[in-house]
């Protein structure tokens, strides 16, 4: 039963996330572990660590550590389409969140019946 709950909470909470269009997120500095997709024509770099230089940036993909100097990859300004961004939206974490603690106090529910019939 845990493992259905764990499974209800892991596809509740992944539901309340989606990537948002923000391309001024190339006109300010980024914390290392912001996360951003990069669009140059139809490909898209899943992205952390972007340091801006000039005409240029660079950034590790996403699946790297952040500190990985060795994994860093470069892109001209003028080539980037677009920018994304993780966004959470706190509405759909609260409404998922309730939804999560009242099935839960139905299977706590159930389970204390059962113990007493």
């Amino acid at each position: 039963m845990i493992r259905v709950l764990a499974l209800a909470l892991a596809a509740s909470l992944s539901a309340c996330t989606f990537w948002h269009r923000n391309d001024a997120r190339l006109t300010e500095p980024l914390a290392p572990r912001d996360r951003v997709q990069i669009w140059i024509e139809t490909t898209a770099h899943d992205v952390h660590s972007v340091v801006l230089q000039g005409d240029s940036l660079t950034a590790i993909p996403y699946w790297k550590a952040p500190d990985c100097d060795s994994c860093r990859v470069a892109f001209a300004r003028a080539d980037v389409d677009s920018v994304r961004s993780v966004e959470v939206s706190g509405e759909t974490v609260l409404i998922s969140g309730v939804a999560v603690i009242a099935l839960l106090l139905v299977v706590i529910y159930q389970g204390l019946a059962s113990n007493y019939p």
